[in-house]
Order: C-alpha cells, then sequence, then structure tokens
C-alpha cells in the first residue's frame, strides 16, 4: 500500500494543476492520504475548508463512505433513500449510505449527524462499502446469505485485548478491518471500539481500503508505470508467471488488460520493458518489450503482438508507412531473454495494417548473425550485428534486408540480405589490414561475410 499512495502520490504532484483548489489543515504524516483523496475527489463538500485534525461526525464519515464507493465503482451514486428517513437529518450523502447499506441510525428514528464517529462505527461503515463493493446484490437484508462467503475472504485475526468492550453488530467488521491492517490498535493490544477518529484519520483508512479488494481495479504494488499519455496510464508487471499490461483512467478504472507469458531474464525484467512513439498520420504511441507491443491511439491501448520486442522501425511507402517491423526471438530457441541478448528475427507484424504477420527474417538465419538493432532506411530495413573483440572494442556489421515488389519486405523462402558495411573494433589485430589500404581491408570483410550468408540462404532452400 505504501507504494501505491507514494507512486499515486508523485502522480498528483506532477499533475497539481488538476487539483482542486481549496485549503486543507492537516497534519505532515497525512498529507499523502489526503493527497490521494483529492486525487479521487474522495473529499467531500463538508470537509473542503476544514481542520481535518479535529474529529469527525457520523454525517462527515457517511460522505467520506460514499465517496470512496463512487471512486471504486467509477460512476455517481444517484440514488438515496427518502427524504425524510431520519427526523434529525436530511443530508443526502447520510440518505445515499442509507439507500447503499453501508450506514443506519442510532435509534428512535435518529441518525446523530453531529455526533462523533466512533472507531468500531468507522469499521463498520468500510466494512459494509467493501461488501456492497464486492457483493453487487449484497444488502442489509440479504447480509446473512454472504455471511459464510464474507468469513473466506480473510482469516481470523488475533483478538484485541478489550474485545469484550466492541459491539456485538461490528465484532465482524473490526476482526475483517485488522485483518487487513486497515485499521491499527491503540497500544497494548486495545482497539478502544467506542474511541474517537479526526477526520484526517478517517480518510486515511477510507484510502487504506482501495488496497484490499479483492476485485479491485487499482495497480498492484509491483506495477511498474510506464507512460502517462492524455490523462490515462500505463503500467506493466508480472503476475502468476505474466506479465499483465494494463491502462488505467484517472488512476483507478481500468480500460484494458493483457496477460501476456512471461519471458524471463537475468536483469531486472522491467528494464526490457521499455516505449517509443512514433509520427504515423498524427502522434501515435507504440510500447514495446518483454511484454509484446502495444499501440496507444485515441485513449484506446490495442494488443499488436505477444512476441518479445527488442525494437520496432516502420518502412514508408509514399504517404503511407508499414506496419511495425519488430526484432524480436525465436522462444522455441531461446527461453530466458534480457536487453543484451542477440534477437534472431525481424516479423512484419501487422503487414500493411491488415493484422497479417509476415517473417521477414527467420531464426534460421538471423540466428547465425545475432542481431543487435534494426532501423528503417527509404524501403530497406537495415539491421547490425555487434561482435565482442575484447578490450571494451566490437566489430559492428550492417545489413539490409531489400525490398520485395510492392515496398513493404516479406519472406517468400527467398530471403535476401545485402552486406553493407563493417568497423572492425580493433583493426590493428585482423588478418589483411593495412593502414595504407583501409577501403580494401572493409571490402574484404564484406565479400566474406556476405558469401558466408548466400551460402546459408542456399542451404535453406
Amino acid at each position: 500500500m505504501k507504494k501505491l499512495l507514494c507512486l499515486l502520490l508523485a502522480m498528483v504532484i506532477l499533475f497539481s494543476l488538476a487539483i482542486p483548489s481549496y485549503a486543507l489543515h492537516y497534519s505532515d504524516w497525512a498529507e499523502p492520504y489526503v493527497q490521494l483523496a483529492q486525487e479521487l475527489d474522495m473529499i467531500p463538500e463538508s470537509l473542503k475548508n476544514a481542520d481535518l485534525t479535529q474529529n469527525i461526525t457520523r454525517a462527515e464519515f457517511a460522505a467520506v463512505a460514499v465517496k470512496l464507493y463512487e471512486a471504486l465503482t467509477g460512476k455517481k451514486q444517484t440514488e438515496a433513500a427518502p427524504s425524510g428517513s431520519y427526523k434529525d437529518c436530511d443530508d443526502e450523502y447520510v440518505r445515499k449510505a442509507l439507500f447503499l447499506g453501508i450506514a443506519d441510525g442510532v435509534g428512535s428514528g435518529r441518525f446523530a449527524p453531529g455526533e462523533n464517529l466512533t472507531r468500531e462505527q468507522a469499521a463498520t461503515m468500510l466494512t459494509r462499502v467493501f461488501k456492497k463493493y464486492t457483493f453487487p446484490d449484497w444488502s442489509r437484508t440479504t447480509e446473512a446469505a454472504y455471511a459464510d462467503l464474507f468469513q473466506k475472504l480473510y482469516d481470523a485475526p488475533p483478538a484485541f485485548a478489550d474485545q469484550p468492550e466492541i459491539s456485538d453488530w461490528a465484532v465482524d467488521s473490526v476482526r475483517f478491518m485488522r485483518a487487513k491492517t486497515i485499521i491499527d490498535g491503540m497500544g497494548g493490544n486495545r482497539f478502544e471500539p467506542k474511541g474517537k477518529n479526526t477526520r484526517e484519520q478517517a480518510i486515511k483508512i477510507a484510502g487504506k481500503m482501495l488496497s484490499v479488494l479483492p476485485n479491485s481495479k487499482f495497480v498492484p504494488d509491483n506495477a511498474v508505470l510506464v507512460d502517462h499519455r492524455e490523462g490515462y496510464d500505463i503500467y506493466t508487471w508480472e503476475e502468476n508467471g505474466s506479465w499483465v499490461v494494463a491502462m488505467y483512467e484517472a488512476l483507478t478504472t481500468l480500460v484494458n488488460r493483457y496477460d501476456v507469458p512471461a519471458v524471463f531474464s537475468d536483469e531486472n525484467p522491467h528494464l526490457f520493458l521499455r516505449l517509443s512513439s512514433y509520427q504515423k498520420q498524427g502522434l501515435y504511441a507504440w510500447y514495446f518489450g518483454s511484454a509484446g507491443l502495444y499501440e496507444f491511439r485515441d485513449g484506446n491501448l490495442r494488443q499488436v503482438s505477444t512476441r518479445p520486442v527488442k525494437n520496432l522501425t516502420f518502412v514508408r511507402n509514399g504517404p503511407e508507412a508499414s506496419g511495425p517491423i519488430i526484432l524480436t526471438f525465436d522462444l522455441s530457441t531461446q527461453k530466458k531473454l534480457s536487453v543484451l541478448n542477440d534477437a534472431d528475427m525481424i516479423i512484419n507484424c501487422d503487414c500493411n495494417f491488415s493484422g497479417e504477420e509476415a517473417v521477414l527474417l527467420p531464426s534460421q538465419i538471423g540466428g547465425k548473425i545475432g542481431i543487435a538493432n534494426i532501423n528503417a532506411v527509404d524501403s530497406a530495413i537495415q539491421f547490425y550485428a555487434a561482435h565482442d573483440v575484447g578490450m571494451g572494442n566490437c566489430d559492428i556489421y550492417t545489413y539490409a534486408l531489400t525490398s520485395a515488389p510492392g515496398g513493404v519486405p516479406r519472406y517468400d523462402g527467398a530471403v535476401q540480405i545485402a552486406v553493407i558495411d563493417f568497423q572492425a573494433g580493433r583493426p590493428e589485430v585482423m588478418d589483411g589490414f593495412s593502414y595504407d589500404a583501409p577501403e580494401a581491408y572493409v571490402r574484404g570483410y564484406i565479400q566474406k561475410e556476405q558469401q558466408r550468408l548466400d551460402e546459408l540462404i542456399r542451404t535453406m532452400k
């Protein structure tokens, strides 16, 4: 939860212009929780411009609970209990809380809106928010039907020392809150059920609820933020042996989610998940890495390929571009990848935007080269291989896949590869090197590599 709060707080600061401009007084420790509540619009009108170090009332917390429910569901709660439900209170949020089953009165038709909220009341109301969100058909009248299912959602924690002082109607809620570490004890293993909550404490525990929901729309603690674009946030994380790539709107609403079998590396796997953007009939963003290839356009994140992608490029053909051409790996021969692995395949993974996939360079050839990068020059794809020759130097070969008729390169069993350049990392130790004729020396190595590849291609036919 701490990581979630820190991440959200960092984003709040970065986009602080979007935070409402009203004054709040709160303790230093409460700042991340208040900032999160502001960003998620969980501060009700009754607490704006308020001193949050003061005790919270029952009516105020009913509003916080309803705002939390709205943040979870992503929609405004419009339905409410009828006016006059309580003889001492006609507050709209109190009536909404009553309608949802989150709050009820104190007896004799009273809600006691101005009384200070007790700790056991807070635990009970937030637990009911959990139940209503997790079980949409839950209500106060159907609560017994969900009792067994609710008990299975948490392991019973040790009892507080003052357990006998907790009201019968609050016991299960307090247990749930302790099991999920939402509400802490007050020292000496005491809960102090009749104790009071300050407004900032109430906002804190409401915010902590966001991390415990089994169907939570919120990103997990191990998520890595890839990009923030046009009000959307794109994350990736590992989950149950898969890479997850997901896009959220306003930090909470899941828009798209894709699960890809995880490709592991010896290094931090997220170092391999990079992003790049290309200009192609407007600004589209392309995200690529071990979790595949994704296109962001018009508020939608589309999965283009599940193959691990080391780099990508586009080949221009008049005003249009090819589909994304990716540098990738044959996973049938390479099981563990890292950012330093040599790739062995080049694929047009969305050929002419038709959804097709065309192999431009198969792994039988690419694996004999060890490809470090790709680039597009006019209608040809250039790719590079770097071979370590010691002392921090590399021999670098540059190759080109020539275009098939129609412009976009396509492998049809007759791969055409031209070796177009060679740069020696340590020319002084190379056979045939001469400072008097460096061009001839380079041509000789290009010719040898071309002959090697031509022979390799012939053996494939």
